[in-house]
């Protein structure tokens, strides 16, 4: 998987697309971009195993709020593995993540506001 701090994500920042440069001046914000599992070990749950780590990467390393930008396919669709290593809403979800944009038919931003211990 890939987190790291949002500013050290160029590409993010120059993208046309609004939604890339939502709340700018949040601090603390690390994005989670990218999942891959190998293939012979799919379809049995390490994204989601992997979702979860993600939280617990982000505690260690002293993030405020994990962000990422998963794709929700329509329904009834399915997306090609591909499309899916920016991860699936359901699985941000099931991680403690919320929804907090839908900026295009298929694309969500999800964060995940990290507690202090």
């Amino acid at each position: 998987m890939a987190v790291e701090p949002r500013e050290d994500y160029p590409r993010l920042w120059s993208r046309k697309q609004a939604w890339m440069r939502m709340d700018p001046e949040l601090e603390g914000v690390w994005s989670v971009t990218c999942f891959v599992v190998r293939k012979g070990h799919r379809r049995v749950g390490l994204t989601y195993e992997l979702a979860d780590a993600t939280v617990a990467y982000g505690r260690r390393v002293g993030a405020r709020v994990l962000e990422g930008y998963p794709i929700e396919p329509a329904p009834g669709k399915t997306v090609i593995w591909d499309e899916a290593s920016v991860g699936l809403v359901q699985v941000f979800v099931e991680a403690g993540y919320e929804v907090v944009a839908s900026p295009t038919l298929r694309r969500r931003v999800v964060r995940r506001v990290l507690e202090r211990d």
